[in-house]
């Protein structure tokens, strides 16, 4: 009997057999068209704008913020008919800055503009090798964006915030703290006494948005010293901040200029300037925001005049001996009005007297003391005088001094002899 051997069968794997074509077809379109979509109207969002050169107006305002507008502007010169890529650092510093910071915007800059130059000859752009980018609009004239600034998006985006962003001003030195501050018509100074902390970064930073009309500063205490205002804001210690309100009161810092008939004028008078000064110690913003709101408000009567503007010099020993004794000077000279005026009538003229005599012979001492002039002795003194009188005598007897009967006398005689010769 025979048995029957069945051969095992083998199992088809599932894979083994390919889908079908027609299947996958309507998927991948899918895919394909969603995504041409998505980047399609990306690109749509991120097109960078141009600034059309033949627009007058448009030009205007980007180049100086002509026509009431309070933008800046960050430009990146790229033609329209340029094969090169747009600059991809310009490109990500535009998708990543703050909206409000600028407007990034591109412009033929090898357009000739009315005046017969392009934009880089008009403006005195330098030659670079990466791509030429400027800032414009409420900052003023177009400013060039040196190369070192365009390492990456990031670079460029710190140093548009720290030209663009509203941000005291660094006195430190005297040009600086007259020209940045003094000549504006409202110029508030933080003298720091110390490292200033977050809350007072934020302070000064919302205060520079509430009050746009006043120029914020801002001096290092413990290094520098501000001279000639002694008589109104007390010395600086370690650790306490001083805050002034500066108030132009006429002229300026402005150089002699040529008009148009060639004659020479003075632009500016001298610059005069006032001043308010915070007397509190608390720099919080309500504080400070009270102050200024008080300031600006009220009459000229709230600032006092500087006789004398300020300077800015190295704290060094001998500049804090000067600014001590300046002070003790200002103070004695306030007592001594004080006492003045609670004096009776009767005694305030005696006493005035009696005062101004103190004084000299207090200035002569001190002047004595830093010439080591030695005092003479009363023997010596009259010494002296008698060297002066004989000196005298000598030189009335060198120009024959006679008196006047004995030259009256001489002309009678002349006259009788003149007689006698006629007869």
């Amino acid at each position: 009997m025979s048995k029957s051997i069945s051969k095992p069968t083998k199992r088809r794997s599932k894979k083994s057999s390919p889908p079908a074509i027609d299947k996958l077809l309507k998927p991948s379109v899918g895919i394909v068209a969603a995504l041409f979509g998505y980047f399609f109207f990306k690109g749509l969002k991120s097109e960078i704008p141009r600034v059309e050169v033949t627009d007058e107006l448009a030009l205007r305002q980007v180049f100086f913020g002509e026509g009431g507008s309070s933008k800046n502007y960050v430009v990146l010169c790229h033609s329209a008919t340029s094969t090169l890529p747009v600059s991809s650092v310009f490109e990500d510093a535009r998708s990543n800055a703050n909206p409000e910071l600028a407007d990034f915007v591109m412009m033929d800059c090898h357009h000739v503009l009315p005046s017969g130059k392009n934009v880089i000859e008009r403006f005195k752009f330098g030659s670079v090798k990466g791509p030429t980018i400027f800032m414009s609009g409420k900052i003023g004239s177009p400013q060039q964006v040196a190369p070192k600034h365009l390492k990456s998006g990031m670079t460029l985006i710190k140093y548009l915030r720290q030209m663009l962003e509203p941000h005291p001003i660094k006195i430190t030195n005297t040009k600086v703290l007259k020209s940045s501050c003094l000549n504006k018509e409202y110029c508030a100074l933080l003298i720091k006494g110390t490292t200033p902390t977050t809350s007072l970064k934020k302070t000064i930073h919302q205060l520079i948005e509430s009050y746009e009309q006043i120029q914020f500063a801002s001096s290092d205490g413990l290094t520098l010293a501000i001279t000639n205002l002694e008589q109104h804001i007390p010395l600086i210690h370690d650790g306490k901040n001083q805050f002034l309100l500066f108030k132009k009161v006429s002229g300026g810092l402005g150089a002699a200029s040529n008009n148009t008939q060639g004659e020479e004028k003075k632009s500016d008078s001298r610059l005069i300037s006032s001043i308010a000064v915070y007397r509190g110690d608390d720099v919080s913003f309500g504080s400070l925001n009270t102050f200024l709101s008080s300031a600006l408000s009220s009459s000229s009567s709230y600032f006092q005049k500087i006789t004398v503007l300020p300077s800015v010099k190295t704290r060094t020993k001998k500049v804090e001996a000067s600014l001590i004794n300046k002070r003790q000077r200002v103070l004695e000279q306030r007592q001594r009005t004080f006492d003045r005026q609670n004096q009776p009538p009767s005694e305030q003229h005696t006493g005035a007297r009696e005062e101004r005599k103190a004084e000299r012979d207090r200035r002569r001492e001190q002047h004595h003391k830093d010439h080591n002039i030695e005092e003479l002795s009363p023997e010596e003194l009259a010494e002296r005088e008698r060297a002066r009188r004989k000196d005298m005598e000598e030189e009335s007897e060198k120009w024959f001094i006679q008196n006047e009967e004995e030259e009256f006398d001489d002309e009678e005689s002349d006259e009788e002899e003149d007689i006698l010769d006629l007869d």
